[in-house]
């Protein structure tokens, strides 16, 4: 490591922000460790594997701390492309914690109430419908980074909700309703 005063990045670097420890996990394996530093708002180390660099910023779990987080980061340093991973469980099956997921669009859950006044029975159509899309330019950065760092990489949609949603036949539902990937 460098002297804790050097935390420098170099100009387009990226980074990527996970809100808990296991989801940066896959990640870290295999790399070597330039620096690593606290801010006020989330714990950054700066990494390298072969000739990729790239900052693993530790956020904290919720909206607040990712904004923070992203925030203070972007303040520092020259970031070219910024990732945030693991925010979201997964809704199918076949994917495991630590899997990277460019997501090229985001689904709301409908705040709107069906006939019995849950969200749950209004029409599909509405109770799920397109709320953002992604960039396709900076979702291309965002795999050539993965690709760059031997990382898996898929593509898929996320969805958004107002609750957590922790049991396994709620995801289920979901993702079987949806289609998206978490």
């Amino acid at each position: 490591m460098i002297a804790p005063g050097d935390l420098a990045a170099p100009s387009g670097c990226a980074a990527i922000l996970a809100a808990i420890a296991p989801e940066l996990r896959p990640i870290s394996q295999g790399v070597t460790t330039v620096w690593e530093k606290r801010l006020a708002a989330c714990s950054v180390r700066y990494v390298a594997r072969g000739e990729a660099r790239v900052l693993l910023v530790l956020t904290g779990v919720g909206p607040a701390a990712a904004a923070a987080s992203a925030e203070a980061v972007l303040a520092r340093w020259p970031i070219s492309t910024l990732l945030s991973i693991g925010y979201a469980g997964a809704l199918q099956p076949h994917l495991r914690v630590g899997d990277l997921i460019g997501v090229e669009s985001v689904r709301r859950h409908s705040l709107d109430a069906g006939p019995s006044g849950s969200p749950d029975d209004a029409p599909a159509p509405e109770k799920y419908r397109a709320w953002l899309k992604s960039d396709a330019a900076l979702l291309a950065a965002a795999e050539r980074l993965a690709r760059r760092l031997a990382l898996p990489w898929r593509r898929g949609a996320s969805l958004t909700v107002d609750a957590v949603v922790a049991e396994p036949r709620q995801k289920q539902r979901l993702g079987a309703e949806t289609g998206v990937a978490c």
